[in-house]
Parts: structure tokens; C-alpha cells; sequence
């Protein structure tokens, strides 16, 4: 990620009137996917961006530490992502975003997930 005080602008001229238009799209398409506000840096957040259709993206599952979750993700998605991120690698810490009622700013509290069926099992969910 870059971090800057500038948002990115595409030039529609400069795309438009050049020959290496499909090259010229993609740089700045990448650096509008890859540039926050400076006010972010402290994530120190990771992109990856796939560039050919069909062509399977691997990773170390040991690899991947913790996953943030931000304050305005939905229950659905949230037990999605733990339950295929937890299958691969047991390991994995989570964090759940949430505004602060004083600043401008999100904190992250990390908490453990349990899955609905693991929760029936252990007698948590009736």
C-alpha cells in the first residue's frame, strides 16, 4: 500500500490518446486499489491483486498471523472468512473493528471464533 495526503486521479486524456492504453489503464487502476490516507499507515496493510482470469492465488497458510475485520462487516461474511481462514490454518488470530465514541478512530479487539455447530456441541447455543 502507498500512503499519502493526495488521492489518485485517473488522467482520461492520457489513456485515451495513447497506443499503450491497456498498460497505462492498469497503473492507474493499480495505484487507485493501492493507495490509502495517510491516516491509515499504521496498518501497514498487504494487497494482493490478481491480474489473470482463472489462475489460483496460493499462500503458507502458517503465514497469515491475524485478520482484521472492520467495524461495518456483516455477521455472514464474518463467520465466511473465519470458517475457511480457521479450516486452513487453526492458528489464526481475529480482530473485530469498532468505532471509537470519542475519536476519530477504529480500535480492534481480538476475540476467538466459534463456529454456530461447534457452539451446539458445547452446549453454548440451544
Amino acid at each position: 500500500m502507498t500512503y499519502t495526503k493526495e488521492m489518485p486521479r485517473i488522467n482520461a486524456a492520457k489513456l485515451l490518446m495513447n497506443d499503450n492504453y491497456d498498460q497505462i489503464l492498469y497503473d492507474q487502476l493499480l495505484k487507485l486499489f493501492c493507495t490509502k490516507s495517510d491516516s491509515w499507515w499504521y496498518e501497514k496493510e498487504w494487497r494482493s491483486i490478481h491480474c489473470e482470469v482463472g489462475t489460483l492465488f496460493t499462500y503458507n497458510a502458517q503465514a497469515l498471523k491475524s485478520v482484521y475485520l472492520g467495524p461495518d462487516m456483516d455477521k455472514q461474511s464474518m463467520e465466511i472468512i473465519c470458517l475457511i481462514l480457521l479450516g486452513q490454518n487453526p492458528e489464526v488470530d481475529f480482530w473485530q473493528g469498532h468505532r471509537s465514541e470519542e475519536k476519530f478512530e477504529v480500535y480492534f479487539e481480538k476475540f476467538n471464533y466459534i463456529s454456530h455447530i461447534e457452539g451446539k456441541n458445547r452446549g453454548l447455543i440451544t
